[in-house]
């Protein structure tokens, strides 16, 4: 009886986490672009969006200063509760902006984006009904969406949740 409740208590609060990192990271990326008119590591790849570079320091994630830079915008890159340390990106939050993205489908491109993975569905579905349309799967996803499952089964878990931070870039 203690059990499913602490569960449940664990993962509103790894929820409650979750918000908050990514209305930190959206105020920072937004903060980043009207500095520096681009978003953070914009057309990086690699495990360098996973790093918070950019956010956290004076580099374009090839080792360059950025233009009109005014950060740090973040006091650290936050971990995803949902992480997992032995996944692609560890347990971070992965940064996605790039010029040719569209990940959830619509057909509007460039997207900005902060992907966090090994979300449990159920959490992933009470995101998403909070801070969207409650769609995770098909048509009219909205902006915060499942970007992948690894099988055709709708009840696959974990899953991989973006969380839109703006698009189109303007």
């Amino acid at each position: 009886m203690i059990a499913p409740n602490a569960f449940r208590a664990i993962e509103k609060a790894k929820i409650t986490r979750a918000t908050g990192d990514m209305r930190s990271i959206k105020t920072a990326a937004m903060a980043f672009y009207g500095d520096t008119g681009a978003w953070p590591l914009r057309h990086i790849g690699d495990n360098r969006r996973s790093s918070g570079m950019g956010f956290l320091n004076d580099n374009d994630g090839n080792g360059n200063p950025v233009p009109n830079w005014d950060g740090p915008y973040l006091q650290k890159w936050a971990v995803n509760p949902w992480g997992d340390i032995n996944s692609a990106y560890g347990n971070k939050y992965y940064w996605d902006a790039d010029d040719s993205g569209d990940d959830n489908g619509d057909g509007v491109f460039p997207e900005a984006q902060v992907i966090m993975f090994n979300v449990l569905r159920k959490s992933a579905q009470t995101l998403d009904s909070l801070y969207d349309n409650g769609v995770l799967i098909g048509a009219n996803v909205g902006y915060i969406y499942q970007n992948l499952v690894v099988d055709g089964n709708p009840t696959a878990n974990p899953l991989t949740l973006n969380w839109m931070i703006m698009e189109p870039i303007e």
